[in-house]
């Protein structure tokens, strides 16, 4: 199967205090073309490059997914925050096989109980819940109509509902499959490295790397890149497309949006107007 990422949203979570997004979408743009792959009819960018001058903001957002893996394929207890009232959240939309599915989870910062979790399926623009799991005063209760015949006597509160569906082998049910490809997306096809991975269909995500590393990434064809930097020598049309380009800075709150979000030439000097604060919120 072919699993490709859509976008993704954390909150909550750190110095991330509300709901943060980044979009694999592609858009009209022209630029680039071969930065482009396709999963049946949509159209996604192979790379987002989130450029930040706060190198503990982007830190906070590496974290963030890697955290929020650890809860969906292990357990979060082994990790320890601060007090927080406010339980974090994360969602992946994820597109298997030109079909398009939201995953997401809340969990506690404090007592490590995942107090929700869901499975979307999204059909032109329809949404259609395979399951949403939920925590009700400490019981567990699952809402599904796909799943409503999966008795839950080893679901724990700290153990994610996809996980549990993903250790049965019931190879009849019609969405099993895609319960396998999402756990085998959050296994194994998140990588956090600092080497070209030359797999496909992945999400390698580098953290920091040198100049030469991520023009080694830019003239890859395989897989879907999530690069964090301060080199500012790569903020060029010539080598990204504008909406590949992000940005995370903090005001009151960390904010993490797209060049999109402002008006664009080809003559500009990206470059010289990030150095300058022209894309500031």
């Amino acid at each position: 199967m072919t699993t490709s990422i859509k976008g993704f949203t954390v909150g909550y979570y750190k110095s991330i205090t509300e709901p943060q997004s980044l979009s694999f979408m592609a858009t009209s743009d022209n630029h680039h073309p071969s930065h482009v792959l396709t999963n049946g009819v949509h159209q996604l960018l192979k790379y987002a490059f989130i450029f930040s001058r706060d190198r503990n903001l982007t830190s906070d957002l590496l974290s963030a997914i890697r955290f929020s893996r650890h809860c969906i394929v292990s357990d979060p207890l082994l990790l320890k925050f601060p007090n927080t009232n406010t339980p974090a959240v994360f969602q992946y939309d994820l597109i298997i096989d030109n079909q398009e599915y939201l995953y997401g989870l809340e969990v506690s910062l404090t007592t490590h109980i995942i107090q929700n979790e869901w499975l979307t399926r999204v059909v032109h623009d329809h949404e259609c819940d395979l399951f949403n799991r939920i925590n009700d005063h400490g019981m567990i209760h699952i809402e599904s109509n796909a799943f409503q015949n999966y008795a839950c006597k080893n679901l724990n509160h700290h153990k994610t509902f996809l996980s549990y569906l993903a250790e049965r082998k019931d190879a009849d049910h019609p969405y099993m499959v895609i319960i396998h490809e999402l756990m085998h997306f959050f296994e194994n096809g998140m990588i956090f490295d600092t080497v070209i991975d030359q797999s496909s269909h992945k999400l390698i995500i580098l953290d920091h790397p040198d100049p030469l590393l991520i023009q080694k990434v830019l003239a890859q064809q395989l897989g879907q890149w999530l690069v964090l930097t301060k080199q500012t020598s790569f903020l060029h049309l010539d080598i990204l497309r504008q909406d590949e380009i992000w940005f995370c800075e903090r005001s009151r709150n960390v904010k993490l949006y797209s060049l999109n979000k402002f008006r664009i030439h080809d003559h500009d000097d990206i470059q010289k107007d990030y150095i300058i604060g022209r894309y500031h919120l």
